[in-house]
């Protein structure tokens, strides 16, 4: 039995990681979701300022594009953090920076 208890370990490793990644699956959905909020924000004060479907569209993208550049880098930081055992300052941080909450 202790031959193979690398394999064991190594799976139960996994299923921890995973445990302990679905643990993020609100806060990370709740940033998707102000992320989505930001675009239409930015997109609206554009509009004001334009009037051609064309570069509506492409201001929609580049908006999207950038905004979802930061959300998922702090999306990765926070999985590492998670990983690691110490996530709860870069839980707070996110929850600041892209949910304006103040704890």
């Amino acid at each position: 039995m202790n031959s193979n208890k690398h394999i064991i370990e190594k799976y139960y490793d996994e299923y921890d990681n995973f445990l302990k990644l679905k643990s993020l699956s609100c806060i990370i959905k709740e940033v998707k979701d102000e992320s989505q909020l930001l675009i239409e924000n930015n997109l609206k004060t554009f509009q004001h300022k334009k009037y051609t479907k064309d570069n509506d569209k492409l201001v929609a993208t580049l908006l999207k594009s950038g905004a979802n550049t930061y959300i998922n880098r702090a999306i990765e930081v926070l999985k590492e953090e998670t990983l690691s055992g110490d996530n709860k300052e870069a839980y707070k941080l996110i929850e600041r920076i892209f949910l304006n909450k103040i704890n």
